[in-house]
């Protein structure tokens, strides 16, 4: 009589690449098959877990509308590690002269947050279709420091100028210029802004009076 055989299905799982310290890497790599828990493969590359994240590359978006990295957890802090999130668009002139030779979308940006105590830092964020940063709800205590937002089809950063309970929002020791549209877009209301621009450089609206916070911050060429 025979015996019978029992066949094993090993299946692989792929463990997320973790810094030394800890933290979750991104990378161009990993965004096409998924960084992490709760990331599908392509971008954006999806935070939905509170911890510490770590960008190990350049990352360059191929499409227009759709965002780098789009955060929806709380709690969440993104080192850019010196690295650059880059769109596809290209921008080049100064001040209101700045013309790009894509559209905007009102559909991209380098960074989406939808949620409350999220810190970006030290890192460059470059042609995009709309917001190098896009904040798209009420939120608090949000932190973009050392953060170079130039040459984007639409705004520097955004916080939803239709979305007036954003608050604690600082913008720390970075350098926003040289946008298709606004380098800060936010509503008169948010004026939580203006107190929490410190050592932060920073153009000035086009086509909207002198900004509350000018006092706080100066125009600047891009380099």
């Amino acid at each position: 009589m025979r015996r019978p055989v029992t066949t094993l299905l090993l299946v692989a799982v792929v463990a997320p690449a973790l810094a030394g310290d800890g933290r979750l890497e991104i990378s161009q790599a990993c965004a096409a098959t998924g960084c992490f828990a709760g990331d599908a493969s392509g971008f954006p590359v999806s935070i939905t877990t509170a911890g510490g994240y770590v960008l190990t590359g350049n990352l360059a978006l191929a499409g227009s509308v759709v965002d780098g990295i789009e955060v929806t957890a709380s709690g969440v802090t993104i080192d850019m590690g010196g690295m650059a999130i880059v769109g596809p668009a290209t921008c080049t002139g100064t001040g209101a002269g700045v013309t790009c030779n894509l559209a905007r979308s009102f559909a991209q940006s380098g960074i989406s947050i939808a949620a409350s105590d999220v810190s970006v830092y030290n890192g460059t964020i470059s042609g995009t279709t709309e917001n190098a940063v896009g904040i798209t709800t009420a939120v608090t205590g949000v932190r973009i420091e050392r953060i170079r937002a130039v040459r984007n089809a639409g705004n520097g950063i955004s916080m939803q100028p239709t979305i007036a309970g954003n608050t604690s929002i600082a913008i720390v020791d970075s350098q926003v210029v040289a946008h298709g549209r606004d380098e800060l877009a936010r509503d008169r209301s948010q004026r939580v802004v203006a107190e929490h621009l410190h050592r932060a450089v920073v153009g000035l609206e086009r086509g909207a009076p002198r900004p509350s916070y000018r006092s706080a911050c100066r125009s600047s060429t891009p380099t």
